[in-house]
């Protein structure tokens, strides 16, 4: 949602003017997001996990579950973020969508944690498929592989839409 703050307030025209391309200049934006995104819940999986296993008394098995279900959540997180790439990349108006569907699948989330609705409700979210039960070995990885498939796809899509499209200009 940067790069959409700094279009409106007029200093992207400028930045683009320069000899920085567009896809270099909006990669630039999304390393940090991904990259930083990802540090973050493996900093929340070693926490959890370090906490949680010194509460139980057992390390070793402890840890590795949150830890695991902490970067699980990475592919999910990644989706939605090549969501909002293509949605800024070809409709940069409708930008904010990108933030109401995450926050319905939080919401998702939240109400299937607290036995509001049923699995099958929070099949919808992308999150759904970083739930695991307490094996490690029952943890979807082929489908959160297709998960970084798919927002690989979406960031590029959105990346070539941006590359075409007009930026808007401060009025």
């Amino acid at each position: 949602m940067r790069l959409k703050k700094e279009e409106n307030e007029g200093r992207t025209e400028m930045l683009l003017d320069k000899q920085v391309s567009r896809i270099r200049w909006m990669s630039s934006h999304l390393i940090v997001a991904t990259l930083g995104s990802a540090a973050l819940l493996l900093v929340m999986g070693i926490a959890g996990g370090l906490v949680y296993g010194l509460a139980a008394g057992d390390l070793s098995i402890g840890f590795w579950h949150i830890f695991v279900m902490s970067v699980s959540k990475i592919p999910p997180v990644w989706l939605l973020s090549g969501l909002a790439t293509l949605l800024y990349g070809l409709w940069p108006r409708i930008t904010a969508l990108g933030w109401v569907v995450w926050l319905s699948f939080t919401l998702l989330e939240v109400t299937w944690e607290m036995q509001l609705i049923d699995w099958s409700l929070m099949r919808i979210s992308p999150f759904s498929y970083a739930h695991y039960t307490i094996n490690i070995s029952d943890l979807p990885l082929f489908k959160l592989f297709w998960l970084l498939c798919l927002s690989a796809v979406l960031t590029g899509i959105g990346l070539l839409g941006f590359r075409n499209r007009d930026v808007l200009t401060k009025a």
